[in-house]
C-alpha cells in the first residue's frame, strides 16, 4: 500500500531554509509544502527562492492549512509557545527548535498540549543522532562499558568576539527572547548528556557575563544581558556526576570535546567547528590497558551521505537533521515518541531553570522540585 505523502510547513525563511528544507526533503514520503515568515514579501521570496508551492506570514493560517501534515516552529524561542499551541489545536504534528521554550511556564503549556491531543512532537536537538554518541549509548546500555562514573562537557565557541558570524544572531543577547549560553548552546548539550545517562536530579552552577559588549561588522554595539559563560555540575539520577563548561566570546574557537568516564571503557568525543556534526565528530576510546586512541565509529551507524547534500553551507546540519526528521516520520506513521520529544524537552528545560536559581542562590537546587512547580 502507498503511504500518504506527509506535507510540512516550515516557519522560518533563513536556518529553515537551508538546513531543515533538505533535512526534511531527504525523508521519503515527506513534501515540504509551505513556508512562514513574518512579512509577505520575505514570505514570497522564500517560496520562490526554494520552490515551495504555498507563502504564508501568518502562523495561525499556515496552522490552520488542511493539507499540512506536521508544522516545523523555527523561530525565537519567545515566539515558540503561540505558534506551537495553535498548530496543536489544529491537529498538526510539531516539530521545534532548541531549546523547546523561553522559560519553564511556556515549556510545560507545550508539552501538555501535545500529551492532550496526542500528536507527535519532536525537538530538533540532533546531538543524539550522531553516530558516536549513538555508538557510546549503545556500549552504555549493553554493559560493556561498564557502569558510567563522570562525564565532562565542553562546548565553547566564539560567536561576539569580533567574529563576524555572529552578526546574525545578535538576538542571543536580549534577555527576553529567551537565550542564554545555557539556555541555548547548554539545552543541546543536556540533551545529549540525558540521552546518554538518564535523567539529572540536581545541579549547581556559576554563570555570568565576562565580555560586556559585542561589537558588529556594521559598526554597531550591544550590551548583552544574558550570560555568556557558564560552569555547571551535574548530579544525575543514576550516581554519574557531571560538568559542562559554556562559552559563546571566547577566542579562538575550541569547539565541542566531551570525556565520558566508565568502569571497564571510557569514550571522548571532539569537533573543532562551531557547532558538533555527525560529519566531522570524531571518537576516541580508551581502556584499563592503554589512553584515548581514534577510532572509526562503526559503519553500522549512519554516516553522511555527501551526493545527497552538496552544499556547503548547512549540509553537515542538514543531514543532522534528517536523522531526528526521519525518527519524527516513523513516529507520525507508526506511533511511539520521537527522539527527543517534548517530555524530555521539558526535563531539559527544568535542568535550564535550575541552572538559572542555581547561579543565583549559589547552592544545589533539585531538578524535580523545579519540574513540579516548586
Amino acid at each position: 500500500m502507498t503511504q500518504k505523502t506527509l506535507k510540512v510547513g516550515i516557519i522560518s525563511g533563513n536556518f529553515g531554509m537551508y538546513a531543515h528544507k533538505p533535512g526534511w526533503e531527504a525523508c521519503p514520503g515527506v513534501e515540504v509544502a509551505a513556508v512562514c515568515t513574518s512579512r509577505e514579501e520575505t514570505a514570497r521570496v522564500a517560496a520562490a527562492q526554494n520552490g515551495i508551492a504555498k507563502a504564508y506570514w501568518n502562523h495561525v493560517d499556515m496552522a490552520r492549512d488542511p493539507d499540512l501534515d506536521i508544522i516545523v516552529v523555527g523561530t525565537k524561542p519567545n515566539l515558540r509557545r503561540d505558534m506551537v499551541l495553535e498548530a496543536i489545536r489544529n491537529g498538526k504534528h510539531v516539530f521545534a527548535m532548541a531549546p523547546l521554550a523561553a522559560n519553564l511556564t511556556d515549556a510545560r503549556d507545550m508539552r501538555d498540549a501535545a500529551r492532550a491531543a496526542g500528536v507527535v512532537a519532536g525537538i530538533d536537538s540532533v546531538l543524539p543522532w550522531h553516530g558516536a554518541n549513538r555508538f557510546i549509548r549503545d556500549e552504555l546500555v549493553s554493559g560493556r562499558a561498564g557502569k558510567p562514573i563522570s562525564v565532562e562537557a565542553r562546548f565553547v565557541i566564539n560567536l561576539f568576539n569580533g567574529n563576524p558570524h555572529g552578526d546574525y544572531w545578535q538576538w542571543f543577547g536580549v534577555r527576553s527572547n529567551g537565550a542564554s549560553v545555557y539556555r541555548n548552546l547548554g539545552t543541546h548539550t543536556l540533551h545529549l548528556l540525558v540521552y546518554l545517562l538518564g535523567e539529572v536530579e540536581a545541579v549547581a552552577a556559576l554563570t555570568t557575563i565576562a565580555l560586556k559588549e559585542w561589537h558588529f561588522q556594521d559598526g554597531t554595539m550591544m550590551r548583552p544581558q544574558v550570560a555568556d559563560t557558564a560552569q555547571i555540575l551535574l548530579r544525575f539520577a543514576n550516581g554519574t556526576m557531571g560538568t559542562v563548561t559554556l562559552g559563546w566570546c571566547a577566542a579562538p574557537i575550541s569547539g565541542w570535546r566531551m570525556e565520558l568516564s566508565a568502569a571497564n571503557v571510557s569514550y571522548r568525543t571532539e569537533d573543532t567547528g562551531y557547532f558538533p556534526t555527525n560529519r566531522d565528530l570524531k571518537l576516541f576510546r580508551g581502556d584499563r590497558t592503554q589512553g584515548f586512541t581514534p577510532i572509526a565509529v562503526p559503519p553500522a551507524y549512519p554516516s553522511i551521505p555527501t551526493e545527497q547534500f552538496q552544499s556547503e553551507l548547512g549540509a553537515a546540519q542538514a543531514w543532522d537533521i534528517t536523522q531526528a526528521a526521519q525518527d519524527f516520520v516513523r513516529a507520525v506513521r507508526t506511533g511511539g515518541a520521537p527522539l527527543p520529544d517534548f517530555e524530555t524537552g521539558y526535563h531539559v528545560e527544568a535542568v535550564v531553570e535550575a541552572i538559572s536559581r542555581a547561579a543565583e542562590t549559589r547552592s544545589w537546587v533539585d531538578v524535580a522540585s523545579v519540574a513540579a512547580g516548586f
